[in-house]
């Protein structure tokens, strides 16, 4: 047997020494270090070919990245803030001033909006730098919400400036985002987005909880008080200023794209919309999916007001 044996061993070659579990756990650890060394590397060379702080040494790059990240995130978590302050307000002072019937009135509205600003923004989105066009529409809504308020102080009808404000809500909760989410992208590579896109969202959505917190604080106030909910607006055009000021300095060194200056067409942006849609079935369930739980959002909102307005008075105790 012990010749067969041998004859074996000659003909498969040399036996591998045993392993335990140890040294085979040791393994994989040295294994996912060069592959985080290998993806770290890789993510430097891209960075290097991209997105970099000028003239900053390597060894300070870091620091810097932080610094952008930073910058996004209290950007997008200012306009998260100053997005639902201005959809809860608005939305209570035009149901709590008419009814919630408006609200089948406003909301296509806002919809037509969102539509009619995507296609600009497709148009202009890379045709100009994306910063010039994120300060342009941060002063532009802070000049609506300027006109806004003038309207709340005199004696126009409170739905007027109550739909604009909704309509404005609609472009600060979702068209401003897409714009620091385009930033971000600019900014930083593949690799980076893994840790850098959480902090983003997180920002977002504290400073979401945080604009509710404070509609329904100021509501409760004005409840028991005269202080009128709708002065609560002032808010939102100073953040949007803040916004437009301190972005293009946070990202004064910061390697940007600058747009490519063509006069691309708004027939031309849609077509290119469609033939993506069309192309990556992926993007037609999002879209599908999206469209569903915007239409099925509307008709809770509209159902909740049209039931909390039989029950509630005051516009303050409805915000």
């Amino acid at each position: 047997m012990s010749e067969g044996g041998d004859a074996l061993d000659d003909l498969l070659g040399s036996r591998k020494p045993r392993r335990d579990a140890g040294d085979a756990l040791d393994e994989m650890i040295a294994a996912t270090k060069s592959t985080r060394d290998a993806g770290a590397a890789l993510d430097e060379l891209i960075s290097a070919a991209g997105a970099r702080p000028h003239g900053t040494p390597p060894e300070d790059r870091s620091a810097v990245r932080r610094r952008w990240v930073m910058g996004l995130a209290l950007a997008v978590g200012l306009l998260g803030f100053a997005g639902m302050i201005t959809d809860a307000v608005s939305v209570t002072q035009l149901v709590g001033e008419s009814n919630p019937k408006a609200l089948a009135l406003v909301f296509p509205l806002g919809g037509i909006g969102l539509v009619l600003m995507s296609i600009l923004q497709s148009r202009f989105i890379d045709r100009y730098a994306r910063k010039s066009v994120l300060v342009s529409l941060c002063f532009i809504y802070a000049t609506i919400f300027a006109v806004m308020l003038v309207l709340f102080a005199t004696s126009a009808p409170t739905q007027i400036p109550s739909a604009i404000g909704v309509i404005l809500a609609d472009q600060m909760n979702f068209m401003l985002p897409v714009l620091i989410w385009t930033l971000a992208g600019d900014v930083f590579t593949a690799g980076q987005a893994v840790t850098v896109y959480p902090v983003i969202s997180r920002s977002l959505y504290i400073g979401n909880i945080l604009g509710f917190g404070a509609a329904a604080a100021i509501g409760v106030v004005s409840d028991r008080t005269d202080f009128p909910p709708a002065w609560l607006l002032v808010i939102p055009p100073v953040f949007l200023v803040a916004v437009a000021a301190f972005v293009p300095r946070i990202l004064h060194d910061v390697t940007l794209s600058e747009g490519h200056g063509k006069n691309e067409s708004s027939k031309e942006s849609m077509k290119q919309s469609l033939s993506l849609l069309k192309d990556l079935t992926a993007f037609k369930w999002m879209l599908g999916v999206s469209l569903s739980v915007m239409a099925a959002g509307a008709i809770l909102e509209f159902g909740f007001f049209d039931v909390a307005k039989t029950t509630v008075e005051s516009t303050g105790a409805l915000q």
